[in-house]
């Protein structure tokens, strides 16, 4: 009878307690929802204040380490879109030490955790840890049986932008091309896909295999613009790449129609795209310039130029671009002292960007190379070609077209100035490289 009266007093509180945590668990995911869709409105300083408030829950009312993992993880993304990144990488290491206890059941979540703390370390510039996090992250995507997701293809897309900015570019194409087999089996209309796409055609177009690049920039764009408004950062971008590649292949006057299109959108973007609006200025201003339109390509250049220096910081990499162009304009006027003082503050501006080489300092470079030959400053052009033959080695590989080239117009200027032996060799080395390609 006893027993009885005792299991009479116990279950009602069993029953009580069940139901709080039912409540808790719903008020926690109200919370959770709720941060999650103001993080991709962009909205980050409430996401923060109601991310906190469902780790509260998870943490002092329903004691359950998922959810505080979970709850950590999206807090940390959200740190670092406010630029708090000391916040942002102690949230994601203990969100991914947790992971690791939990990842025995739960290989996807754990998965999941590594990949966003990869990408973090990506985009801080840590590429040795970002590499080696990406890595786990698909070898976990394959072994928890989640290999061949949108998830998978993401991490390959993130890997692959890790390998190339360490110059790995074979790798990083293989990556791209197994995001993309991935993105057309799972979501053939998926926004991401547009982005690998993208990516690879820039490595393309870097290696001058410029029909591959032109088919995957226009299935790019025609995904693009199927999901997303005419006037998105995500159209307007991508018709700025086509300009890019346009006048990279010396279409000019697709380039010019691009460029201006890619104007014409980002003025009437509800987005805030003031600082690719004045950087595509320029970019016109830089075709009008080839076309030998000085006039049209002056008042582009100059509008570009003094938007970028109250929109950016100095180590800005359009402004680097945006000051070379200018220097390139005022070389075209006769100007030679100003082009040269511009050309040369274009390659500091594009030093103060990278602690090592980059692509906006191998193209700076090679705007004052080249503004020294035309103006037959040899002397000086030898000088900054050596550092453009071993920045371009650096930033593409020794073996990459760009270093052909640039061996080549190197050669050029040894032999104008009667160094032919040194020419020669330096010719071999790139007539070697482009064999091959």
């Amino acid at each position: 009878m006893r027993s009885i009266r005792v299991v009479a007093v116990i279950l009602p509180l069993l029953i009580c307690t069940c139901g709080a945590d039912r409540e808790l668990m719903n008020e926690y995911d109200k919370l959770q929802d709720f941060a999650t869709e103001l993080y991709f409105e962009r909205r980050y300083d409430e996401a923060l204040e109601q991310g906190h408030k469902a780790l509260q829950i998870a943490q002092q009312e329903l004691d359950n380490d998922r959810l505080v993992s979970v709850s950590q993880g999206l807090l940390a993304r959200t740190y670092s879109k406010l630029g708090n990144f000391s916040k942002a990488d102690s949230l994601f290491k203990e969100s991914m030490r947790i992971g690791v206890e939990l990842g025995a059941v739960e290989g996807f979540s754990l998965a999941t955790r590594v990949h966003n703390y990869g990408q973090f370390c990506y985009e801080r510039g840590r590429d040795s840890e970002a590499r080696s996090l990406l890595e786990d992250a698909i070898q976990l995507y394959e072994q928890s049986g989640s290999a061949n997701t949108i998830d998978h293809a993401l991490a390959l897309h993130r890997l692959g932008l890790v390998l190339e900015s360490v110059n790995e570019l074979e790798a990083a194409t293989q990556r791209y091309l197994e995001a993309i087999a991935i993105w057309r089996e799972v979501s053939p209309e998926h926004y991401n896909l547009a982005a690998s796409l993208e990516r690879l055609a820039i490595v393309y177009r870097d290696a001058e295999r410029y029909q591959l690049a032109e088919s995957l920039y226009l299935e790019a764009q025609q995904i693009n613009e199927s999901q997303f408004d005419s006037t998105s950062y995500q159209v307007v971008g991508g018709v700025a790449s086509l300009g890019r590649f346009l006048v990279a292949a010396g279409r000019l006057a697709e380039a010019e129609a691009t460029w201006l299109r890619a104007i014409s959108l980002a003025t009437h973007s509800a987005e805030n795209l003031d600082t690719w609006l004045a950087h595509y200025r320029s970019e016109l201003g830089y075709c009008y310039l080839q076309l030998g339109r000085i006039s049209d390509a002056g008042p582009l250049i100059l509008s570009g130029l003094e938007q970028l220096q109250t929109l950016t910081e100095g180590d800005d990499t359009r402004l680097a671009r945006a000051i070379m162009r200018l220097g390139q304009l005022r070389a075209k006027q006769q100007r030679g002292a100003e082009a040269e003082s511009l050309l040369v503050r274009a390659v500091e501006v594009a030093e103060m960007g990278s602690e090592t080489a980059s692509w906006i300092l191998c193209l700076t470079q090679e705007g004052l190379a080249s503004f020294y030959v035309e103006s037959q400053h040899h002397d000086q052009a030898v000088s900054v070609f050596e550092e453009l033959v071993a920045s371009t080695e650096s930033v593409y590989g020794v073996s990459h077209p760009k270093a052909a080239r640039t061996l080549l117009d190197y050669a050029s200027v040894l032999r104008s100035i009667g160094r032919g032996g040194q020419a020669e060799v330096l010719e071999r080395r790139a007539q070697y490289i482009l064999s091959r390609q």
